[in-house]
């Protein structure tokens, strides 16, 4: 039996996942490690739960800035170019975890205009 706390959370990360474009992946970070990911056909960075967040990544920026991220990262990272947009989760002020959108390098991607980002 599936328990309220995880339907719910599938039920959001469905929803949330909707409102990108579907060459878009997903990945859900904690402070450290990554809790999921959900792969598009069109980038798959292999992240799979448990792994640590790569130095470099634009989940590992927004995590130590506490900041909304966009940005390009190169291949040196995970293999394969792409665009992230990554947005902490905070409590109390407190950056406990991100959530991470990863375009394909030649998608024509800019940042949501409700995720406006500030310099």
């Amino acid at each position: 039996m599936i328990e309220l706390n995880e339907l719910l959370t599938n039920d959001i990360l469905k929803t949330f996942s909707s409102i990108f474009p579907s060459d878009a992946s997903i990945a859900i970070a904690d402070s450290d490690s990554y809790i999921y990911y959900k792969p598009s056909p069109f980038i798959n960075l292999n992240i799979k739960p448990g792994d640590r967040v790569k130095k470099g990544s634009s989940t590992y920026q927004a995590l130590r800035t506490g900041q909304k991220v966009f940005t390009f990262i190169d291949s040196s990272v995970f293999g394969i170019s792409y665009y992230g947009l990554s947005v902490p989760v905070k409590s109390e002020n407190i950056v406990n975890g991100c959530f991470t959108v990863i375009f394909p390098q030649k998608s024509n991607v800019t940042t949501p205009s409700f995720l406006t980002i500030k310099q």
